[in-house]
């Protein structure tokens, strides 16, 4: 097949080739998307400059562009925004801007680091697990998620542009991007977790916890068992607490209810609320809700600090925020997880597990596993669809 996968017929995404390539290694902050359920993939570039660094969460209510924030906040808010100096549906520029991104530099040294990251084993994971439920049982904690880092070997052979592909044709109803900080790095990943929705249909938070692997049943022959019910519970009372702190108390609440999400389930429950009352604030949104009890745990500082200090490794943009900002009149925030850091002979795959008092340690290491499939599940479909 010469390298290009084939996709289902009648889609921008079938049409993708070589072009969407040279968009991917131009060395500006740039990034590439498609929204879940839809077809066409989206591309954001600036034209000069680094990616506009926000220090602060009023910033955020009035700009547009896209929006890239880290897990880790300290004291401060840090996010970045990639302007919209160049902004178009795949593969259609406009004419304006063709002779503007021919001129931009190309490179892949924007993804390329010598740094490391510690992956952590199962026995060592497993101890960390029984760390936090000694917090739990003592009343300090409800629920932590903690996280662990897979390196897999990078062939270069295997262009970035067909990974892409290969996520937004596994995972439909995700959130796929690539985007590409010069000096910071390149990320790619399918979310299936959205953080707010804000479009003609109003807006949307929603509360997603508790996996299962689907196994070949449909989503809604499966059961949960106490620990994903208490864990789902917890992300939804967060939720309403922080709406109702916020003054949203117009809200309509459906679910919880079983999502589909590949080849693995999750519990969810849908809140929605007129935009209006939330278009002009979302700064202030981010900064009451990130990061919610299903990225980091509740209470929010109380977890945030204990996974801090356990984990061996910095999430980086993991379990951060991803997506569009008030452009073409949507805003789709989501969580930045089921994702991955692209180097230069190696990718970082990130993924976590909610843990409760209900919790097995192993079997919270086996459901990181489960999550880690969904980058893999990519890499393999684009090698097996090589000749």
């Amino acid at each position: 097949m010469n390298g290009k996968m084939k996709h289902n017929k009648g889609t921008c995404i079938d049409a993708a080739g070589t072009e969407l390539q040279g968009y991917m290694s131009k060395n500006v902050p740039m990034v590439c998307y498609r929204l879940p359920n839809k077809d066409s993939i989206q591309i954001i570039m600036q034209a000069s400059g680094n990616a506009l660094a926000i220090q602060s969460f009023k910033e955020l209510n009035h700009v547009q562009g896209f929006l890239i924030t880290p897990f880790e906040q300290q004291d401060n808010f840090n996010a970045f925004l990639i302007r919209p100096d160049i902004s178009f549906v795949y593969p259609s520029p406009h004419t304006s801007d063709i002779s503007i991104i021919k001129n931009l530099p190309s490179g892949n040294e924007a993804c390329y680091s010598n740094s490391n990251v510690h992956e952590t084993k199962r026995d060592e994971f497993i101890d960390q697990v029984k760390v936090i439920q000694s917090h739990l049982r003592n009343g300090q904690l409800q629920k932590a998620v903690l996280s662990r880092v897979v390196v897999e070997p990078r062939d270069s052979s295997y262009p970035l542009e067909e990974i892409f592909l290969s996520l937004c044709h596994l995972y439909p109803e995700a959130f796929v991007y690539f985007f590409r900080l010069p000096g910071i790095g390149c990320w790619m990943g399918a979310s299936p977790e959205p953080f707010l929705i804000l479009d003609q249909q109003g807006g949307r938070i929603e509360s997603i916890a508790g996996t299962q692997w689907l196994n070949g049943q449909q989503p809604q022959e499966i059961v949960w068992g106490r620990k994903e019910l208490e864990e789902q519970d917890i992300v939804t009372r967060f939720i309403e607490q922080r709406l109702n702190f916020l003054g949203i108390s117009a809200y309509y609440k459906e679910g919880p209810m079983t999502t589909r999400a590949g080849q693995l389930a999750h519990l969810r429950t849908l809140f929605s609320f007129p935009t209006q009352q939330i278009e002009h604030r979302i700064g202030e949104f981010i900064h009451q809700f990130h990061p919610t009890p299903s990225v980091g745990g509740y209470p929010q500082q109380e977890a945030y600090r204990l996974i801090t200090s356990l984990e061996k490794h910095k999430r980086e943009f993991y379990t951060g925020i991803v997506g569009p900002l008030r452009m073409h009149g949507t805003t789709a925030l989501f969580a930045n997880i089921r994702c991955m850091k692209i180097r230069q002979n190696d990718f970082w795959l990130f993924m976590g597990a909610g843990i409760t008092q209900a919790s097995v340690p192993e079997l919270e290491w086996e459901e990181t596993n489960l999550k880690k499939t969904t980058i893999l599940a990519a890499l393999k479909f684009n090698h097996d669809n090589e000749s």
